[in-house]
């Protein structure tokens, strides 16, 4: 857009919508605890895809799905490895 007072160019710049819990959307925060139960039985190593179909497979929600489904494509050798790439993810 172009300011027409000036001539220049307009810069604008769009706000991030946020959801309830002021994260930006789409990129809410899963609860370590809830992620961990529904990861409960995963046989580890396990790779990323193996945690994302367990944690479909047992009823994760779509936060905890979304999530999971952002994790660097490796393998993880337990629980404490996952919930510590999500960490970082937040």
């Amino acid at each position: 857009m172009v300011n027409p007072a000036r001539g220049v160019p307009r810069i604008t710049t769009r706000r991030l919508t946020r959801d309830a819990r002021g994260n930006p959307a789409g990129m809410a925060k899963v609860d370590p605890i809830e992620v961990q139960k529904t990861l409960d039985g995963l046989d580890y190593p396990a790779t990323r895809d193996d945690v994302v179909s367990h944690a479909r497979a047992h009823g994760a929600d779509d936060d905890i799905q979304s999530a999971l489904e952002r994790l660097p494509d490796r393998e993880y050798e337990g629980p404490s490895g996952v919930s510590k790439e999500l960490g970082k993810l937040e």
